[in-house]
Formats: C-alpha cells, structure tokens, sequence
C-alpha cells in the first residue's frame, strides 16, 4: 500500500483521531459508562475516525492475482468436400464426427478446446454451441492458412497444441510444412480419407491467359493425368461454347501417365467466353467429376497502352511497370527520354511523365503530347524543372522557396475526392505509408483541380496536394507531387504481405486518366469472374449533377441466375460510394439490375458476371498421410488414424511440455473505491453506536 502523500501526514492523522477520541471519553470524568465499557468504545471511534481521515491521503492498495490458464488445444477439422466424395462419406457424416465431439468432451476435462473447421476459409465454432457439426462442402483445402490462423489468433495465449483432423490433400496456398517452421507447439494429426489409388483418367490442369483481345490468338495446354490405365485409349476434347476446338486420342502407356497437350483458341467476340475439357471415361472409373474441367477467357475489344517516360533510372520505375503489367488490358512501353526517338508504338493512350520535363526538348515533347489531348500522369521529383512544368497548364503550380530544399511528405486521404473511390482499406493505410520526397514549395491548385491526397509534413496536415487530378474533359491530368512511390508498394507488403492497397491507388488513377469520357452517373464495377467459394464484391458510384461523388441514397441490386432466382440485396456505404458483400453463390451465370434515386430521378445499371466452378476438391481424391506424418514429425506431434482417436488423449496428456500457466496479474486501486474497506468503517461506526445505546447512553 502507498499514498499520493508523503506518509509523514499519517502522523498527523493518528494523533487527531487520538485527540478527538480523548476529548469525547476521556476529557472529563464521568460515571456513564464502566472504564472497560469506556475502553471499547473509545478503540471502536479511534479506528472509525483513523480510517475515515486516512482517505484523505488518497491511499492505493497493490493487488495480486494469481490467474490458472488450461492449455489451449484447437481442434481443426478439414471441412472439405473431398473428405465425402469417397465410399466412407456417410462414416464422416455421422460416427466420425461423434467421435471426435466425444474426444473433445474428453478433453476439456483438463484443456481449454477450441473447434474450428477449415478449408477455403476458417468457421470457428463458440463454446457455447451444443453442436458442431461440418458439412463438408468447401471447395478448396488450404492447410497453411488454418495453422496460420490458429498462431494468429490465440498469440500471447496458452495455446498448446492443434489436433489437426485431414485426408491432407492440400490444393490451395502455401506448403505447410514452411508454415510448421515458424511454430512452437505440437500438432497431432488425425489421418483422414482413402490413399489406395484407383483408376482415374483426369483433366488436372488447364494453362491459358485469364484476358485476350478480340480477334487475336492465344495458346491453351491441357493437361491430361492417367492412373492404372496402361494399355487403355483416352479422348480429350477442347470446346469453346460449343464449338469443338481440339479432339485428340491419347493412348495410355503405364500405370502413372500425364501428357500436356497445346492448341490455339481465337477471341471471336468480346465478353466471357466459356471453355470446357474434357476426357472420355476410363473403363473401370469411379471417380468421374475430375473428366470435365471449365475455365473462363475475358476477351477485350481493345488493348490501351501505356508510355512511361523518364528523365533518369528510378526504382519508381519499376514498382509502377509491376502494378501495371498485372492488368493485361494495358501494354507498356519504358523509356528514357534520351531514348524517345526509339519508341514503338507512337498510338499512345497515356503518358507517365517521371521527373518531366526536365529541360526544353521534353517540354516541348510533353506540349505536343498535350495538344494531342492525351492524359498525361507527372510524377514530380529532383530533375524536374519546375518553371517549365508551371507553363504546361496541368492544373498546378509549384512556387519554389528554394531549388535544392526537398521535404519528406506523407499522405493524407481526402474523404472529399470525387474523381473516383478508394476502397475503405486503401483509404485508411495510405497514412502509413512512407513519406514522398516533395519539392519545398507553395502549390497553387486550379478550381478544376481535385486533391486526392493531402501532403501531412512534420506532423501537421497541410493545403498542399500529394496526388491530384485534372477534371477537364480535354485534357486529363495527374500529378503525384514527389518521388520514392515504390516505398509504398514495399512498406504495403511488410504491412500485410501483399501489394494490393498500394496498387490500387497506381491502377485507379491510371485508369481514371486513360477511361473515356462516363456520363453516367450511376455506376457499377465488378469482376466478370468469380470463382466458387468466394465471396462475390461489387462496388458502385453515384454521381450528382455537378459530377461529385455521393452516397446519401440507398442502392438496391437484383441478382438473378440462370434459373431465374433473385438474390436481393441493399448495397453497404463507404466514404464517398457503395459496396456489396453478396456472400457465396452457387457456380453459374447471374445477371442483375442496381437501382436508386437522386433528386426525383431514377438511375439503373445492370450487367452479369459468372461463378466458375471450383474442381481441386475432385481432381484428387487420394489422401496425402504422409504430408500429415511429416507435419507431426516436424512439430513434436504424432500422427494417427480415426479409428484410433481414443488413444489421442493418452498421448496429449503424457506430453509434460502441455500444462497449465499461472500468470500474476497486479493491480492498483484506490482504497476509497473498496467496499470492504467501507464496510469495516460502518460496522465500527454501528458498532459504537449499539454498544452506547445497550449500555444505556446514546
């Protein structure tokens, strides 16, 4: 216990609450009360006075707790289809998970269990549920995930070991066995499905662009897997809609066999285009769905290119050829501008102008690029020339306070922006990315000027721009006011292994520039495939009459597939637009219809996408125990079969590194905020008070 005073004051206090209990017994003889009764009564005012008064030195009592955490086991049962797409399907059903229900009811006799099932994504189960039944039905297996999932999200706590419960067919993700490397507990596996192999004829897997172009060819491979079929003779077609493209007879030579087989498809119509391969039967097949495997080409009507200039080598460079070589919609072409005259192609649909114009001849350059009504995207760094770029009319301009002063310039997101939207993630964590080195200068934005960043230099958000864009229908521009983007694109992967918020920003804004001119003011963006299993995100924009971007209406979508069932749904707000969260639908083609109203009017969109049908869970069908065996080797488990799941708990508990943790946890708190404290204070009080009133003088 300590006080907020120095303890010199308790003195003090001691000799006031002895005074004033002399003063009420002792200061004048009398004969009320016997000299024991007058004892009692003096001690019980004396510690009532001492406690109330030493409230005033604000006292805090330390607390210790000793807290007893059970070792935290997580069950991860493998909820995937292949699991009941072989014979024993109606034991996983059934007795199978019984018994592992019972094992867990076995289990928290001594451990604290966690039940979670995985497969292309992780369901955990609550305590609180009496049942935890799995349906086997997701259409990916990706184990890395789960056991990153599990360290994840019982960090700091007594997690001990994970019975992990799979036929392990691994089909999605990383390896986990280089998941299992970064791990320090145990992970017992419980060897699930069938390993005998039978005979199989496969279509185990398709190698082709997911974008071509409207008239141009593209090359196909098919990959046909035979087992124990030695001597047999396969068929493998190719079909696009139903036009046949490749028909080709295999024979089959021993009892593993696998043949890539190429051909030449055309985009003959733009749009998703469907393609099946197949494989005839094998004479004594059972497994059957892994014959059939469609996939999806998009096939553009245009190809837009892109010119990236520069005055000098820049890692900026590259990081921005990175973002947008992943979007086959755009062609790039990388030069220096010593080397313009050595440019390919001269039908340009945007110029990224990096550290242009650095001296007359490029500004003379970027000038006819202009008058040509191209966008141009300047990235602003130490060989620009600033009075030059202040004659280009871009929509900005830049005073320098000194030529050689540069400022380190972090990002600010302005909510406001209008031009087009970020999603929520991106918005949030441009923040955190590193700062640009800016000029040292006073910007001047003109009216049709729109900031999507603001620079936040030392602290303090300023007026400056850090990325803005033109709004001008004749000519589009952007301008990112410093260099070192590709710090963004590194610091995103650091932040959360991918580049995905940092690319999304580069590839907005390039295709903002380069887009034509929308007029709509209702809008809505997707992807045109899905695969089954994910979850289908459409994103929507509403523009008012001056072309500002709102979301003050509610949207409504219509989704209908090709039986003709809706899917209604009501679009969630961001910032500044929508977004839809329209869960998983079943593999097919689905068209919709978005509507709202603004001001009286209605607007609509509609379009389709497809849900392509996901076959990892039936290409394979043999389990993999020996990726289990090794899994357990590698952590200091042990793997056995679900027939031997009662052993499983002998083998936990003789593990002595699985025991509970006492962890100490201390406390301050107040003595004034403590009820007992307060209690002993009335009791004595009370106490006074009856014994006067017993004793016969109140």
């Amino acid at each position: 216990m300590f006080t907020e005073y120095s303890p010199y004051w308790l003195v003090v206090i001691v000799l006031l609450a002895a005074g004033i209990t002399y003063f009420a017994y002792f200061f004048r003889k009398r004969n009320d009360f016997q000299p024991w009764q007058r004892n009692v009564l003096s001690a019980l005012r004396f510690v009532s006075l001492l406690m109330i008064m030493f409230l005033l030195l604000s006292p805090i009592v330390k607390i210790t707790k000793h807290i007893t955490e059970k070792p935290i086991i997580v069950i991860a049962q493998d909820d995937s289809e292949s699991l009941v797409a072989v014979s024993d399907s109606a034991y996983y059903r059934t007795d199978y998970q019984k018994a592992l229900l019972s094992l867990a009811d076995e289990l928290k006799k001594d451990f604290d269990v966690r039940i979670v099932g995985f497969g292309s994504k992780i369901k955990s189960f609550e305590q609180s549920d009496e049942k935890h039944e799995f349906a086997f039905d997701q259409s990916e297996t990706d184990i890395a995930s789960c056991i990153s999932y599990i360290e994840q999200e019982y960090f700091n706590s007594n997690l001990s070991a994970i019975i992990l419960a799979s036929d392990g067919i691994n089909n999605h993700g990383n390896n986990p066995l280089n998941e299992c490397e970064k791990i320090r507990f145990p992970i017992y596996t419980i060897a699930l499905g069938d390993t005998a192999k039978r005979q199989d004829f496969v279509i185990s897997n398709v190698r082709c662009n997911k974008i071509a172009y409207l008239d141009d060819e593209f090359p196909v491979e098919i990959t046909f897997n035979a087992e124990k079929a030695d001597g047999q003779q396969a068929k493998v077609r190719l079909y696009q809609g139903k036009k046949l493209l490749l028909e080709e007879s295999v024979n089959v030579k021993g009892e593993k066999f696998s043949i890539t087989l190429p051909t030449i498809a055309i985009g003959s119509k733009p749009g998703v285009q469907r393609f099946r391969a197949e494989v005839s039967h094998a004479k004594n097949e059972t497994n059957k769905d892994n014959n059939v495997r469609e996939f999806f080409v998009e096939i553009l009507d245009s190809r837009q290119n892109i010119l990236m200039l520069s005055a000098v080598p820049h890692p900026d460079l590259s990081a921005i050829k990175q973002c947008i070589e992943k979007n086959k919609n755009y062609s790039l072409e990388m030069r220096l501008f010593s080397e313009e005259s050595q440019i390919t192609n001269r039908q340009t649909d945007l110029v990224i102008a990096h550290q242009l114009p650095c001296d007359r001849e490029s500004y003379d350059y970027l000038s006819k690029i202009q008058q040509a009504g191209i966008p141009i995207l300047y990235i602003l760094g130490s060989k620009s020339d600033y009075a030059l770029f202040n004659k280009l009319n871009t929509g900005l301009i830049v005073n320098l306070y000194n030529n050689k002063t540069k400022t380190d310039a972090q990002a600010s997101f302005n909510s406001a922006f209008a031009l087009f939207s970020l999603n929520e993630q991106s918005s949030e964590m441009i923040k955190d990315f590193p700062p640009l080195n800016a000029p040292l200068a006073r910007f001047v934005v003109s009216p049709g000027t729109q900031t999507l960043a603001y620079q936040y230099i030392a602290g303090a958000k300023s007026e400056y721009p850090l990325l803005c864009f033109t709004n001008n229908p004749q000519q589009k521009n952007g301008i990112v006011c410093g260099e070192n983007i590709w710090r963004w694109r590194m610091q995103n992967y650091l932040m959360n292994q991918s580049h995905e918020q940092a690319d999304e920003i580069i590839n907005k804004s390039i295709r903002y520039l380069v887009s034509s001119a929308d007029k709509s003011l209702f809008r809505v963006n997707h992807d045109n495939v899905f695969n089954q299993g994910r979850e289908i995100h459409i994103e929507a924009e509403l523009y008012n009459e001056s072309y500002k971007l709102i979301n003050t209406p509610e949207v409504q979508i219509t989704i209908k597939d090709n039986e003709g069932k809706d899917y209604n749904y009501t679009f969630a707000k961001t910032a500044s637009a929508y977004f839809l969260n329209a869960g998983v639908l079943p593999q097919g083609d689905y068209r919709y219809m978005a509507k709202t109203s603004l001001a009286g009017k209605s607007y609509s969109a509609q379009g389709s996408f497809v849900v392509s049908e996901t076959m990892l869970e039936r290409i394979n069908l043999v389990a993999d125990h020996t990726l289990l065996k090794t899994i357990s080797q590698k952590t200091g488990g042990q793997m056995l079969y679900a027939k031997e799941m009662e052993r499983l708990l002998e083998v936990i508990k003789g593990n002595e590194y699985i025991k509970p943790i006492i962890r100490t946890e201390t406390t301050n708190e107040k003595l004034i905020e403590n009820i007992w404290y307060w209690l002993a204070i009335v009791l004595a009080l009370s106490g006074e008070w009856f014994l006067r009133k017993y004793w016969g003088r109140v």
